[in-house]
């Protein structure tokens, strides 16, 4: 995936200095990289007595001038798959839910659950969407719900949503 330059949470240096870069967290269902800090990068590789990181993902920020920096999440997308377009997906879809737009989120403090509201819904009934679904909601185990993913649409699917 390309960067995005002109997006919110886009930097050239974390606040550690260390530059920016487009990082592969999971690969085909393994986990292959991390949020990173420099910090963070000695202590794993230091506790695995082995090098687990070949550097820092530069993803240091400090909330004022006066903290010292920390670990934390900006863009973190889903890149585009091969199967199909949005069309293609729900044409093989059984059961199911469209759901779009961001209404409210919340989760879980270690991050194993999860519960998010959605502006609109539609039932996808025999490959066919059939009707708006009101007040459309999906929540689960963090490891269960990525663990079933089935299909990633195309580059045609991609979409940057901006949330907050």
């Amino acid at each position: 995936m390309q960067p995005l330059p002109t997006v919110p949470a886009v930097f050239g240096f974390d606040d550690d200095g260390v530059p920016a870069r487009n990082m592969l967290l999971i690969d085909k269902g393994i986990l292959v990289g991390a949020i990173t800090g420099r910090q963070m990068v000695e202590e794993a590789n230091a506790t695995a007595r082995r090098p687990i990181f070949s550097g820092s993902g530069g993803a240091n920020r400090a909330t004022a001038f006066y903290r010292v920096p920390i670990e934390r999440m900006t863009n973190i997308n889903i890149d585009p798959g091969q199967d199909g377009t949005l069309e293609d997906i729900i044409s093989q879809t059984a059961r199911g839910i469209l759901l779009d737009g961001d209404r409210s989120w919340s989760i879980g403090s270690n991050r194993e659950q999860f519960h998010f509201g959605t502006e609109i819904g539609w039932l996808v009934e025999e490959g066919k969407i059939t009707k708006p679904v009101k007040n459309s909601t999906y929540r689960g185990d963090t490891l269960k719900f990525w663990n079933s993913l089935s299909a990633v649409g195309d580059s045609s699917t991609w979409e940057l949503k901006i949330c907050g």
